[in-house]
């Protein structure tokens, strides 16, 4: 009985550390840098994309624009 449990914890545990290492390699190869590009688009945060500065009756924000003609992400008040 006592080795039955033993081993449904060193599988639990094996579990665990695979996790932990499978998301360590995420974030150190860069793969993670996919899923925040797509987080962090002006369109994404519910912003539009202008020419300029002058064209943003609201607040400028600081996200990339899908856009490359477009380079002011534009941010309406909340």
């Amino acid at each position: 009985m006592m080795k039955g449990n033993i081993s449904m914890q060193t599988l639990i545990l094996f579990i665990l550390v695979m996790v932990v290492i499978v998301v360590m390699v995420l974030v150190f190869t860069g793969k993670v840098a996919l899923f925040t590009q797509t987080t962090t688009t002006c369109e994404s945060q519910g912003g539009g994309c202008v020419k300029s500065m002058d064209d943003c009756p609201y607040r400028i924000a600081n996200f990339k624009c899908s856009d490359s003609e477009k380079d002011v992400c534009c941010m309406p008040e909340v």
